[in-house]
């Protein structure tokens, strides 16, 4: 049975996340090449309560990113969920949340540098809560191995070390504070 993801239309760059009627569903596999369209991804920056945030190494499932640092978590929106179900249902699947306050959006990232950039959009969020770690899948292999938590400063003096979403998350945040 085909997964069919979230997408919307490449040139429709004013959507806006919170109505999802500018949406569609493609199979997977023909949103990865298909460069007409963006498949939506929820990409959360998580943040514990002593300021520090997750940062892991690219390795699971999107080969072209390996080998690069993320401190954003997210994926894939699922036929039939909302945005907000599926950035829930990813979170829970690669980490163990505490005390997790309501997720505030940041910003669209809407990069066309590489070939995983061009089919996909995120929607940049920062979730604030009281602790995390990473989760473990079925068989009892952790998500987002050799996960660590870093300060914001900590990130700035690595950030070329960061996949391109990761820089474009961490200017938000610093916006933001």
């Amino acid at each position: 049975m085909k997964r069919y993801v979230m997408c919307v239309h490449k040139d429709d760059t004013g959507f806006n996340w919170r109505n999802d009627q500018w949406t569609c569903w493609l199979p997977k596999d023909d949103a990865e090449t298909n460069a007409r369209f963006r498949q939506v991804i929820p990409y959360c920056a998580i943040r514990r309560s002593t300021g520090e945030f997750l940062v892991y190494g690219r390795s699971g499932g999107e080969g072209r990113l390996h080998g690069l640092l993320s401190f954003g978590v997210g994926g894939h929106i699922e036929s039939g969920e909302t945005i907000i179900e599926g950035m829930d249902r990813e979170l829970n699947e690669e980490v163990k949340i505490q005390g997790c306050e309501e997720p505030e959006y940041l910003g669209k990232i809407a990069l066309d540098d590489n070939l995983v950039e061009r089919v996909h959009v995120g929607l940049a969020f920062l979730v604030d809560c009281s602790d995390a770690e990473p989760a473990t899948d079925e068989n009892g292999q952790v998500e987002l191995a050799g996960a660590k938590w870093m300060y914001l400063h900590e990130i700035e003096q690595q950030l070329e070390q960061f996949e391109n979403w990761s820089k474009v998350l961490f200017s938000y945040i610093k916006n933001d504070f």
